[in-house]
């Protein structure tokens, strides 16, 4: 998980967002933050393949909504907005820090800047929700789910790493499924 506290930390004790509609709260800004932060740093991640520097695109990004908060029409839009400025900070890292070769970050550019920055963020967005909702599984339906679904394993392999039955590994990862289709629906 993302070190989100180091963030939260240096933002302003009491601020609010001005929009045409809505005066944003502190709390509202938090959710915000809360809701978004884990996604943003995996979609950084996605192309800079840094922890640090995917942590200070989205530190930057949160940072810039807090700066052009007066300026901004607080909805549906700052989803996009949020991503839009990860993308645009991760850019100017892979600028500045040469992290690639120039003809390998033109071609990394292009294929970031070719995104549709919505359905990114809905994907990173709904990843975090899975893996939320895998977390809140039972412990050993979660561990034998996590084993094969994340890393892969067979059925026998589970129930021989285990020494528990294939049919009581298979039960296990049925029931981890409903149970993510009800969480996730």
């Amino acid at each position: 998980m993302w070190n989100s506290r180091r963030l939260w930390n240096c933002l302003p004790q009491f601020f609010y967002i001005k929009t045409s509609e809505t005066i944003f709260s502190k709390q509202t800004y938090q959710e915000l933050f809360r809701q978004y932060y884990n996604p943003l740093c995996n979609y950084a991640y996605n192309y800079v393949k840094d922890n640090e520097l995917a942590q200070d695109a989205v530190q930057e990004a949160f940072l810039n909504l807090w700066r052009n908060r007066k300026k901004l029409d607080a909805g549906p839009g700052i989803k996009s907005y949020l991503f839009t400025s990860t993308r645009n900070k991760v850019l100017e890292f892979i600028r500045r820090n040469k992290m690639m070769e120039d003809h390998s970050e033109k071609v990394r550019i292009n294929e970031l800047m070719r995104y549709d920055i919505e359905d990114d963020a809905e994907k990173y967005v709904r990843i975090e929700k899975i893996h939320s909702a895998i977390d809140t599984l039972p412990p050993k339906c979660r561990e034998i789910f996590k084993m094969s679904k994340i890393n892969g394993l067979s059925y026998r392999e589970i129930a021989n790493h285990l020494n528990i039955s294939q049919k009581t590994v298979e039960n296990q990862v049925i029931r981890g499924l409903k149970l993510l289709r009800d969480k996730l629906n």
